[in-house]
């Protein structure tokens, strides 16, 4: 890949939003030197999904970053985040139901209204149905949990999503498994979870008698 590309890539990324996308890509390309053929090379290697309105997203943005879920602010672009999931292995895919229009680098859309006419799948706009979402409980989260070989505290998970009414960013969750092996690559080890030291010898020693050194 030419150096400007991977400079454009990296440039990209330190400028992202906390979900990976990007919304000024041609402000960052002018400041750098980089050109329309850079962003079209990363677009094409898979590494950025092209949206309309110029609007990018770097593909593996969770495999590259840890954003604590307390800390994390929604993108501005929800729409487009409902058009990709991510994978177990933290990267962006776009759902298969739903096609992105490919975009041209060269040039963005400008025509919002047009992404409203667009079937799904052959259904009609206005006929389409989508899955009820159903809130799991913390045997279900336990379950799933010891199943898959997770190691998370179910009920802190309960009452994070609890408290935020069971939203992704500003969306409705639509996967409760997908959002628990996200939390599960944001998770860092707490205190709780660090090993105990075993003091069981030093009693010993003072009920036998013994001086600590």
């Amino acid at each position: 890949m030419k150096l400007s590309a991977q400079a454009l890539y990296f440039h990209l990324g330190i400028n992202a939003d906390d979900d990976g996308f990007t919304g000024n890509p041609r402000s960052i390309m002018k400041c750098i030197g980089a050109t329309a053929r850079d962003l079209k090379i990363l677009v094409d290697g898979g590494f950025l999904i092209p949206f309309e309105d110029g609007v990018y997203l770097i593909t593996d943005w969770h495999i590259n970053n840890y954003i604590r879920p307390d800390r994390h602010k929604p993108t501005i672009y929800p729409d487009y985040l409902n058009l990709v999931f991510c994978e177990e292995s933290g990267r962006y895919v776009k759902c298969p139901s739903v096609g992105i229009p490919a975009v041209d680098p060269d040039k963005s859309s400008t025509d919002k209204n047009s992404s409203e006419e667009k079937s799904i799948e052959g259904v009609p706009p206005g006929q389409q149905t989508t899955k009820r979402f159903c809130a799991p409980s913390v045997s279900d989260v336990r379950a799933y949990c010891l199943e898959n070989g997770y190691s998370i505290d179910p009920e802190r998970f309960i009452d994070y999503y609890d408290a935020n009414g069971w939203r992704v960013g500003r969306n409705p969750m639509k996967d409760w498994k997908a959002a628990v092996r996200t939390w599960v690559r944001n998770e860092k080890p707490s205190a709780a979870e660090r090993p105990i030291p075993d003091f069981s010898g030093w009693a010993d020693e003072i009920t036998n008698g013994g001086v600590m050194q």
